[in-house]
Order: C-alpha cells, then sequence, then structure tokens
C-alpha cells in the first residue's frame, strides 16, 4: 500500500510541474517511465532550448511577425490616445488575439515581442530579407535568433518559461549522490537528498519614450521602426542587467551574481590583471561542484574582450581571445551589462567581472502572462507641453536553478 501511495504522490507532483510550465505531454511519459521531477525539468528546460525564442514570442498571436507587415506600433499608439481603434483594426486584433490567448488583459494594448524585432530581419535581400528567421549557432543553439541577440544571457542559451500565472517555483537538487562498492550481502547506504526551492517572483520592467504629440500623428514608416527598436532593445537590455546584476530585494529579481553558491575565483587583495589562469579557474569551479555541461559559455563586458583580445596567453603564444569569439574552446558573449566598475581594494571603480557558466540553460527568465509588451500611452502628464509618453512594461522573473553551474571573477582588472 504505501508503494503504491508513493507512486501516487509521485504521479501527482510530476503531473502539477508539467501543467505549470505547460508540458502535459512530457508529464504523461514522466509519470510512465518514473522520471524524478529533476529529470522532467530538465527534459522542459532542454526543450526550452530548442526552441527559438520569437517562435515563443510568435505563439503569443497564434501568427508569424513577418505576416503582419500592415502592423505599425504609432497607429496602436495613436489609437489609445484618441480612445478609437476604428482605423487601428489590426492592432486591436492582434492584442485582443493575446489576451484570449493568455487569458491575461493589457493595462494598454499588448504588442508581441516578435513584432518589435521584425524590422530587424524582414525586408527585402538587399534589406536583409534573405536572413529572415533563427539560425543556430556551431554550438546548435539558437543565438542567431533576433530576440535572443538583445540579450547576453538569452544568447548563451538561458531558458524562457513563459505564459505563467502564479509566482513560480522550481526545485533543484542541492547535494550529490556518491555510489559506493559493496559486498554481495552488505547493506547499502541511505542517501537523504537535500533539494532547494527556487521562487521566480514577478517583476516589472518597463521602459519610457517620450516624443511630442504632432509627431506621433504626423509619423513615417522610419519612426515607427525607431519606436519598436528603442522600447525592445530596453527592455530586454534591462532583462539581462536583471538576471545578471538584481539584488533580489524591492523591485528587482536575484541576478546570477548575487546568488549563493556560485563559485568564485578572487585577483587579489586589490584585484588582479586577468590572465589565463583565472579563466582556467573560472572554468574549473562548475567541474568541481560536480555540475553537468551543456550549454557552456563566458559572458564578458566590452572592457574584457578588448584586454583578452589584446592579451598573449605566455610568450610567443596566441592572445587569449580569438576572432571567432571562443574562449577556451566555449563561446564568448559580451554585454555591457557585466560590470566594468567594480571595486577591490585599492582598485576603485576599475574592476570588472567575468562569468563562466558550464551550462546557461540553469539559469532562467520567467514571463508572467505572454511575452510581449504591454504598451501604454499616457496623453495627460505631458499634455502641457504638447508631448506624450508611452510606457512599455514587460513582467518578468528571474533566477538560477543551479548555482553551482556558474562562477564569476569580480575583481578583474582590464588595463
Amino acid at each position: 500500500m504505501k508503494i503504491l501511495n508513493d507512486r501516487d504522490a509521485r504521479a501527482t507532483e510530476l503531473r502539477a510541474l508539467a501543467e505549470t510550465l505547460h508540458a502535459h505531454d512530457l508529464g504523461v511519459e514522466a509519470i510512465a517511465r518514473g522520471w524524478h521531477r529533476d529529470e522532467l525539468l530538465r527534459r522542459i528546460l532542454d526543450r526550452q532550448r530548442e526552441k527559438p525564442l520569437i517562435d515563443l514570442a510568435n505563439a503569443t498571436f497564434g501568427g508569424d511577425a513577418r505576416d503582419l507587415s500592415g502592423y505599425s506600433i504609432t497607429r496602436a499608439c495613436r489609437a489609445q490616445y484618441v480612445r478609437s481603434w476604428r482605423d487601428a483594426g489590426l492592432e486591436q486584433a492582434v492584442s485582443d488575439s493575446i489576451t484570449t490567448r493568455s487569458g491575461r488583459a493589457p493595462n494598454g494594448s499588448w504588442v508581441p515581442l516578435s513584432l518589435a524585432t521584425r524590422d530587424f530581419n524582414v525586408g527585402t535581400a538587399n534589406q536583409a530579407g534573405n536572413t529572415v528567421g533563427a539560425d543556430r549557432d556551431r554550438d546548435g543553439r539558437w543565438t542567431r535568433d533576433p530576440l535572443r541577440a538583445l540579450s547576453g544571457c538569452l544568447s548563451l542559451g538561458a531558458s524562457v518559461l513563459p505564459n505563467q500565472d502564479a509566482t513560480l517555483s522550481l526545485p533543484y537538487f542541492s547535494s550529490t549522490t556518491t555510489a559506493s562498492w559493496l559486498t554481495e550481502v552488505q547493506a547499502a547506504t541511505d542517501v537523504a537528498e537535500t533539494t532547494t526551492q527556487v521562487e521566480f517572483p514577478p517583476k516589472r520592467s518597463s521602459v519610457v519614450f517620450v516624443m511630442s504629440r504632432q509627431a506621433l500623428f504626423a509619423a513615417q514608416p522610419a519612426l515607427d521602426r525607431l519606436i519598436v527598436r528603442h522600447l525592445t532593445a530596453a527592455l530586454m537590455a534591462r532583462l539581462d542587467d536583471g538576471m545578471l546584476n538584481g539584488s533580489g530585494s524591492g523591485a528587482e529579481p536575484r541576478g546570477l551574481r548575487n546568488t549563493t553558491g556560485i563559485g568564485t575565483v578572487v585577483g587579489g587583495t586589490d584585484g588582479a590583471q586577468l590572465a589565463w589562469s583565472h579563466l582556467v579557474d573560472l572554468e574549473a569551479a562548475p567541474t568541481a561542484a560536480n555540475a553537468p555541461e551543456a550549454a557552456a559559455g563566458w559572458l564578458l563586458n566590452g572592457a574584457t574582450r578588448k584586454w583578452l583580445r589584446k592579451t598573449a596567453r605566455g610568450s610567443g603564444l596566441d592572445f587569449i581571445l580569438p576572432a571567432d569569439m571562443r574562449l577556451l574552446g566555449y563561446p564568448a558573449a559580451v554585454s555591457n551589462n557585466v560590470p566594468s566598475n567594480l571595486t577591490k581594494g585599492s582598485a576603485n571603480g576599475v574592476c570588472s567581472s567575468v562569468l563562466y557558466g558550464s551550462d546557461w540553460s540553469a539559469l532562467a527568465a520567467v514571463f508572467y502572462g505572454p511575452a510581449a509588451i504591454d504598451l501604454v500611452v499616457d496623453r495627460i502628464t505631458l499634455a502641457d507641453v504638447g508631448k506624450v509618453r508611452i510606457v512599455a512594461s514587460i513582467y518578468v522573473g528571474a533566477g538560477c536553478l543551479s548555482p553551482g553551474c556558474f562562477a564569476k571573477m569580480d575583481d578583474a582588472l582590464t588595463a
């Protein structure tokens, strides 16, 4: 009877996790095959990594951004301003479709993130029309996905979990199991696995774009593209910053650099010039923590990239960072959300952070509601000066599912 009760409890747990992450089919397979919840979670994250982020964003409205050539974000803004959607039927239909599919109503109107990157990809052949779509890099990841390209973390393979309703809490193992050799009649040692719950509380990230009322109503296609690019790039940059540097208190998510349990390499009392040996130590930290190696890579800032391109591994040897941007055999991405103004001892405001991950999918961004921008037009606040405030928001949580997969050096000198 106890065995049956345990089996039912495990099936219930697996089913609940699969439904929370919208992976019902994997939940059925997990129950049938007797997977542990950690294995189910890994499979779900692997599946998410196999999908281009732009496809997840397209799914929010059930279409393809490339088919909506007539969509205009300024038209949607004008419709909100005059409080009439008569001349913005397409924009209203897209927003309504997202509301229906996600079950969440916007404060203003929904704009799919995939539409926001449309102008980077679509056009005639000499306007990048031949590069439409998301391509895999040499490591098999969707780093050429136009949405992932806007975030260093996402470009390295961080997971994206869309369409969450309530605060998401996911488990990970914080202990390891060690097998032992036994005689035929020796008793196996009981191991009590320790699991930790990681919560992804929803946070709101917003950016404000101010323009004149006259510009809004006389908007040309070029201005439409400018607004879209500005809002999307700013929101994705803020998401990247939160995933890396968030304090975990107040309105900020818990960023990777402030996560307890990640590996740390120390340069010195006053920092140290970044050297090959430091990079090797960073690479070794996840291995020492028995962390898996699946989607490994480096995240650097611009100053660190410049330093590594000019610094040789040793006398008569090649530069540390070659032209193909592979560092110790792993891809390196650049984000200036990786700090370059840290302080260590007498090195005041000049230290850089360097981040290595053996599996970047263990870092996750969770969208509460659709992978879309909530666009609100404020026509009141700046009305006295003839201006309009456009407020764009996304609702996300961020966190690290397996701190042992990552290592940082926060006192690297690059000069």
